[in-house]
């Protein structure tokens, strides 16, 4: 299915506006498990994968609300059809924010929002990006 079949077809999956007045489609990556073959999405660095998409109208970004708790659906794309999967009825994933690398004291930690690496060992062994200044859960 491609792109102008999905505007043709398709409903936003926050507002549910009908997506064929939408100018842009933004596909958006959930924190839900895909149970279904496309699309979805994965991470190489912490090894997430088959993790579920929404597409949503324009109206939703330009919205001064927070978008990804406005999101209703997952959208499945499945021969000419469009599955929309309640998010209540999917399993949530916690995504990983950081990487940890190395053996024993030669660890370090990647912050996966700003891309920098430490090599502290506080730093690794409390989960913390000195960067962010955060601390990382999981």
């Amino acid at each position: 299915m491609n792109i102008e079949r999905i505007k043709q077809l398709g409903k936003c999956c926050a507002t549910e506006e009908p997506l064929h007045t939408s100018d842009n489609l933004t596909w958006v990556q959930l924190a839900f498990k895909a149970q279904w073959d496309f699309p979805v999405h994965g991470n190489v660095l912490t090894g997430q994968s088959r993790m579920a998409l929404a597409v949503v109208h324009d109206c939703a970004i330009a919205n001064d609300n927070d978008l990804m708790s406005e999101i209703k659906y997952a959208i499945e794309l499945r021969d000419d059809e469009i599955i929309y999967h309640p998010l209540s009825e999917l399993q949530p994933v916690v995504i990983k924010t950081y990487v940890i690398a190395g053996i024993g004291h030669e660890q370090s930690i990647t912050c996966l929002r700003c891309n920098k690496t430490s090599y502290n060992s506080n730093d690794v062994k409390n989960k913390y990006c000195n960067y962010c200044k955060i601390f990382h859960e999981g």
